[in-house]
């Protein structure tokens, strides 16, 4: 495997984590080798985000310099079967807890599948009873988060309200916010002296989505925002200058400590999504493309929160949007 054979999507991954990631080894080739080359194997498994990424990575260059001490020599072929595999995981097992062994495992199982597809064959999901998603925060949630803010540090009340806007406004999930960055953020015109703000979101499995933030006084945060960073991390940095992966437990480890309830991301966003789903002229096309999602299961699973019709309400709805699609014909 050689950078020449990878795509160009899977050559950005690549060179980008090289550049970004590290293991807690002594400094040598050792270490350097077994983290390039453990780039050149995440770049060609499933994209899922960047941390995901990057912590593949860690996980690879680990069992690959280990197994190089031994060796002498870093060889992904070696230690990467699945016999090589099985008893690193052993050996892990001793030290780190049975949680972290798994997720090892699956790492490990990802990337043995690039060279021996054979041996680390897919897992088939059993099919089962599916539990319902978490249910959407009430209406007022936002608002009272919004207002105990200014009770929080300077720098805790500007990450809380980022983190707000960007939920309420533009539907991010926590995990998307920790890669956002301030070239991420553009203003487009709509119609005469109305500009709105847009928010390019990089979401799972690497797909990209654009959502329009028409609240103006969250656009006029995010915008504003965005100037003062330029191209760099959008999210305020830790005190180490880097961007904290786990921002949202950061908002609610401050709003507990003040005896606030906590922030329920997931459960502000599915209260968006619910709340959008419910405008009129938002087809489910649209809902689907800026809410990131591939099905509208967050839908049917709280149908009792959406608005309720009679025949004549719905029909009246078809009447209107065929309307205007013969007006926009003309």
């Amino acid at each position: 495997m050689t950078v020449r054979t990878l795509s160009d999507s899977e050559r950005q991954r690549y060179e980008e984590l090289v550049n970004t990631t590290g293991i807690q080894v002594p400094e040598g080739p050792f270490r350097a080798w077994a983290i390039e080359r453990a780039a050149m194997i995440q770049a060609r498994t499933p994209f899922n985000s960047a941390e995901v990424d990057r912590k593949g990575v860690r996980v690879i260059a680990r069992c690959l310099y280990d197994d190089a001490l031994q060796w002498q020599d870093v060889d992904e072929f070696r230690a990467l079967t699945k016999e090589s595999v099985n008893r690193w995981l052993l050996q892990q097992g001793r030290r780190v807890k049975p949680g972290s062994v798994k997720t090892y495992d699956q790492v490990l199982s990802r990337a043995g599948r690039v060279l021996y597809p054979q041996q680390f064959p897919v897992r088939t999901a059993v099919s089962g009873s599916r539990q319902k998603g978490r249910r959407a925060s009430g209406r007022s949630a936002a608002e009272e988060l919004y207002a105990v803010a200014p009770l929080l540090s300077p720098s805790m009340r500007l990450t809380c309200v980022l983190v707000l806007d960007l939920i309420t406004g533009a539907g991010l999930r926590a995990s998307e916010i920790k890669d956002l960055r301030g070239s991420d953020f553009t203003v487009v015109k709509v119609g005469p002296g109305h500009e709105v703000v847009v928010v390019r979101i990089k979401g799972r499995w690497g797909k990209t989505r654009s959502v329009p933030v028409i609240d103006p006084a969250k656009g006029h945060r995010l915008i504003q925002r965005a100037h003062e960073v330029g191209a760099g991390s959008f999210m305020p940095l830790t005190s180490n200058a880097q961007v904290d992966r786990n921002v949202v437990n950061r908002v609610n480890d401050a709003l507990k400590g003040q005896g606030f309830p906590a922030m329920d991301a997931r459960g502000l966003r599915n209260r968006w999504v619910l709340d959008l789903a419910s405008q009129p002229g938002v087809p489910a096309a649209a809902l689907l493309r800026l809410a990131g999602v591939g099905d509208l299961r967050v839908l049917a699973d709280q149908v009792e929160q959406l608005p309720t019709y009679k025949p004549a309400d719905l029909a009246q709805l078809l009447i209107d949007a065929e309307d205007d699609t013969q007006a926009g014909a003309a």
